[in-house]
């Protein structure tokens, strides 16, 4: 039997909307796993997001790092329309970028 083994690639920028620490205990397990590959940084820095979509070859997205909370939502827009509008339109750029929409 032929068993592909395929990395995963998680970025995080381990924001503070709940406690940094139980994201980090969270994935301690996965962590410890060869095929699991961790960058800290958020998806608003594109210049980061470049380089590990450039140095990774990544054929497949999930992307769930929107900020959630309708409440925190009023009380900083801004802040949301940069991580939901401005982070979901740089992985869309790269995804073509890269081309992996193929």
């Amino acid at each position: 039997m032929n068993i592909v083994r395929k990395k995963v690639i998680c970025v995080d920028n381990f924001n503070d909307y709940y406690s940094p620490n139980i994201k980090e205990k969270n994935i301690e397990e996965a962590k410890e796993n060869a095929h699991f590959i961790l960058h800290k940084t958020d998806i608003t820095n594109k210049e980061s997001l470049r380089d590990i979509f450039i140095n990774n070859n990544i054929d497949k997205i999930i992307h769930l790092a929107a900020r959630a909370g309708v409440r925190p939502s009023f009380q900083d827009p801004t802040l949301y329309q940069k991580v939901n509008i401005e982070g979901t339109r740089n992985l869309l750029e790269l995804v073509v970028c890269v081309n992996i929409l193929k």
